[in-house]
């Protein structure tokens, strides 16, 4: 049974970490001409249902970068860096917070 929560626990906390990281930075960090490079919120919704944490990079290189000139290429770099960065934070996140629900509900810690 513990593996059962583990991965029902694992799946819910990253996929609302990764929902919260990308529409955060759609409506606070975003200038109108990167937004309207973003996915459209249904398939930002199916991207993050289909590959999860993984959608995150591929959402900030898309937001930032293009294949318009050298400064939009540049981007596409900058937003692989950004989504990297992201992708850690959330799974170092998620790593934190199931621990914590492990330890609260007395079931064995989960294998790293």
């Amino acid at each position: 049974m513990p593996h059962v929560v583990e991965l029902v626990a694992s799946w819910i906390v990253t996929t609302t970490l990764t929902f919260l990281v990308i529409i955060v930075d759609e409506r606070r960090v975003l200038s109108e001409s990167q937004l309207e490079r973003a996915w459209p919120p249904s398939s930002r919704d199916a991207a993050v249902i289909a590959f999860g944490p993984l959608a995150i990079p591929f959402h900030f290189m898309r937001t930032r970068g293009g294949f318009r000139g050298l400064r939009d290429v540049l981007g596409i770099f900058l937003g692989l860096a950004l989504g990297v960065v992201a992708l850690v934070l959330v799974v170092v996140v998620t790593s934190f917070v199931l621990t914590a629900l492990f330890w609260a509900l007395g079931l064995p810690e989960p294998p790293e």
